[in-house]
């Protein structure tokens, strides 16, 4: 893991003093308080990380926000209740689908307004749809429907939406075939190096990282904290929230 570490030092080291590269973190699927959730926060706790937390509404236990209150977390909403409404043979998705456009924008607007209802200021009107998918028609909507933020898996597209800023989670830290697991150094080495190549020739380009608290096994949770310790101390990386991201209009 050391050599891992040493790479990313490396490449980091070209960047420019004036241009620190924008890391942010994304954890998904929270609905309740677990000890999986209290590790994750005390990760975010201990190197002084903000944490987005991406939290399903239906059906998201008020519990939940005793937790919350006094960390450095944002909430975002994943989805409403992260049911599969794919069509017969379609890949898995929620936002989207075999039902109307409305019902499904019906479904958001109202775990929208739990989240806001329960969470506050803590809450950030940003849709993370589950399993990173969403379809046109809906994503057209958000802006109209309250939203400032979209934030899917991958590279952003080209063409970006009205209203909207759209910031992905770029590197996953698990594996999901045959179970979710660690996805491994090499494969991290090799992520990481493509990223942050990338992001050499696009210096205001931030880099999102994701993670699944409830998903992880030793390894994802081993790797997990020295990767955020490493970049929340890192003098090249703002390590930076949800908030900071979507709201001061942070370039894609």
């Amino acid at each position: 893991m050391d050599d891992f570490f040493s790479q990313i030092d490396a490449l980091l080291a070209l960047r420019p003093k004036a241009e620190p590269l924008k890391v942010w973190w994304r954890d998904d699927d929270a609905t309740e308080p677990t000890a999986a959730l209290d590790r994750l926060l005390e990760i975010s706790a201990n190197h002084r990380a903000p944490l987005a937390l991406a939290v399903v509404p239906q059906p998201v236990q008020a519990r939940l926000l005793h937790v919350l209150s006094a960390r450095q977390a944002t909430v975002l909403q994943h989805g409403f209740a992260h049911t599969n409404h794919a069509a017969a043979g379609g890949r898995a998705v929620e936002c989207g689908g075999s039902r109307p456009a409305q019902t499904v924008m019906d479904e958001l607007r109202l775990g929208s307004t739990l989240l806001q209802s329960l969470f506050g200021s803590l809450y950030l009107p940003v849709m993370v749809p589950p399993w990173n998918r969403i379809e046109a028609e809906i994503a057209g909507q958000l802006s109209k429907a309250g939203y400032i933020g979209l934030s899917c898996f991958g590279p952003e597209p080209e063409k970006g939406l009205p209203g909207l800023g759209i910031h992905n989670a770029h590197i996953d830290i698990l594996r999901w075939k045959g179970g979710a697991h660690f996805a491994g150094m090499e494969r991290m080495q090799r992520d990481f190096a493509e990223e942050l190549a990338l992001r050499q020739q696009h210096l205001d380009k931030s880099l999102c990282i994701l993670s699944h608290h409830l998903a992880h096994d030793h390894e994802s949770w081993e790797f997990l904290d020295r990767l955020v310790q490493f970049f929340a101390s890192h003098p090249a990386v703002a390590f930076q929230s949800a908030q900071q991201i979507f709201r001061q209009g942070a370039p894609q």
